[in-house]
């Protein structure tokens, strides 16, 4: 092998190392924007245009983040742990050709799209992902925690399952191209695409993917419901993020793979655009899948999906009906499964054409409908004066007593209600309040009403007990009420400050 090979080959590998970790960063920011839109929100927006800063900040972050480690950690495995996953990932990628021979040339000689073109093709791509099983488990076995060791486990049978799936679903792609490597199988997809022949094992290939790169609804080894974390549990800043970049980078590349022996790879109809550029977009349109199905369906439980590959229903082995489903079982699911996933798939798509219901708070606030229990007001007359006098019935008819009120005497010169009193201190603590608006109903002046706006948010919990000037209604805004309560005094206008 001469040194120009050498050199070649490592500046591809290089530049594929720099474009999957680019990839990564921005297959978040896909990830989170697509997953808004189908749920109408806009997604992540606030750090550079249109959020597309959001991944450098998110890796600033993580990078300047504390890390925290269990004390009876295995401290060499702990830390071998994140870089084998990492590894295998980009590994995994030097066989997958984005393009065919072209325009691209390095010392004088034509140079393809891929970092190697071995004849073993697949099979390189089966070893070294599974390799990334053993940084998993010893996540876990090196963690010294119970939910991490339980995720491990989770993940190294569930991936060790699948495998076999996937790779029985590769075996036909390699007796119609006749051999097992990456460029020979797309070039004998120049004409037709496999996924025709063969979508079957395409569906196969799609199902097992997903599960082997812990995806949902196969997201069993990192169900926070049951394990916190998973086998990541005691993991924290960028020991945490190699595990995401790796999760990441395996989407890539079962979405790559895919491409190249199911999707024709670089090849594309009427040759309306370069290779590359097809083969990037059949990526992106199984990286969407990947997020269209996580938006949609919730996690499995983890014996179904054990169950699935095993072909046993623990179910009906608990009821004392044997291990096995009934074919009418399993032919009931195999018809009517894929309809309602179908549905389900379809409701969340919709949304798509939907506008976004989220707004941009608190820059812009939705208009609020009339609503009869929202924050409290205290009312005014038509001169200015308050309505409230201090009795304190609110208070006391207050179930979980919320409010608080102080009296003070009116005087001559400083007159605020038109009666003998009035409430020098109204507060209401909004974090206890449960809006039931008894304080409504118990105020025989009706100087306290539940106002339209009930949005609730601050950035201290002091902040959320309202004071009588949060809500005393504003002299501009008083309703033309001139009606005095019986037995309360006179309400002539006096100067007073405010």
């Amino acid at each position: 092998m001469s040194l120009e090979v050498v050199v070649v080959t490592l500046i591809k590998a290089a530049i594929v190392i720099g474009g999957l970790l680019t990839g990564f960063a921005y297959l978040t920011l896909f990830e989170r924007k697509v997953q808004a839109r189908l749920q109408q929100r806009p997604g992540p927006n606030r750090v550079g245009p249109w959020g597309l800063l959001q991944p450098a900040a998110d890796g600033l972050k993580l990078f300047f983040k504390s890390s925290s480690t269990p004390s009876g950690r295995d401290r060499f495995l702990y830390l071998l742990a994140p870089l084998i996953s990492v590894c295998a990932a980009l590994a995994s990628f030097a066989i997958i050709p984005v393009s065919g021979p072209g325009p691209l040339r390095l010392f004088g000689h034509s140079i393809g799209w891929y970092v190697m073109n071995v004849n073993i093709g697949v099979l390189w791509y089966l070893a070294v992902t599974s390799v990334g099983v053993f940084g998993i488990f010893l996540a876990g076995y090196a963690s010294n925690s119970k939910y991490s060791l339980l995720g491990a486990l989770r993940s190294s049978a569930q991936m060790i399952s699948y495998e076999m799936a996937l790779g029985l679903s590769l075996v036909p792609v390699f007796i119609l191209a006749g051999s097992l490597k990456l460029v020979d199988i797309v070039n004998t997809q120049h004409t037709w695409w496999f996924i025709i022949p063969l979508f079957p094992a395409f569906f196969l290939y799609l199902i097992a993917g997903i599960a082997e790169t812990n995806r949902a609804p196969f997201d069993l080894p990192e169900a926070e419901t049951e394990l916190v974390a998973g086998y990541h549990t005691e993991y924290s800043g960028m020991r945490f993020a190699l595990f995401f970049m790796a999760e990441y980078i395996n989407m890539i590349i079962v979405s790559s793979i895919a491409t190249v022996v199911f999707l024709g790879g670089w090849w594309g109809p009427f040759g309306i655009l370069p290779g590359p550029w097809w083969f990037l977009l059949k990526v992106i349109a199984l990286l969407y899948v990947y997020v269209w199905l996580r938006a949609t369906l919730p996690r499995m439980r983890y014996d179904r999906l054990m169950s699935t590959v095993a072909g046993h229903d623990d179910d009906h082995r608990h009821r004392g009906g044997g291990g096995r489903r009934h074919p009418l079982m399993a032919l009931r699911e195999v018809l009517l499964g894929p309809i309602y996933i179908a549905r389900a798939l379809l409701t969340t798509f919709k949304h798509n054409t939907r506008p976004i219901v989220t707004i941009e708070y608190p820059e812009r606030q939705k208009a609020v409908p009339p609503r009869e229990r929202g924050k409290h007001i205290l009312h005014r007359y038509a001169d200015g004066l308050e309505k409230c006098v201090g009795c304190e019935l609110c208070a006391i008819a207050c179930p979980v007593g919320c409010i608080v009120v102080e009296a003070a005497e009116n005087t001559p010169e400083h007159r605020v209600s038109p009666g003998e009193r009035y409430a020098k201190r109204y507060e209401i603590n909004l974090l206890r309040c449960i809006y039931c608006g008894m304080c409504e109903e118990a105020c025989p002046y009706d100087a306290i009403t539940m106002g339209p706006r009930y949005d609730l948010a601050d950035d201290h919990p002091d902040k959320l007990i309202a004071v009588k000037e949060d809500m005393l209604e504003p002299l501009s805004e008083s309703v033309g009420d001139t009606a005095v309560p019986s037995g309360a005094p006179s309400a002539q206008p006096v100067a007073r400050k405010w």
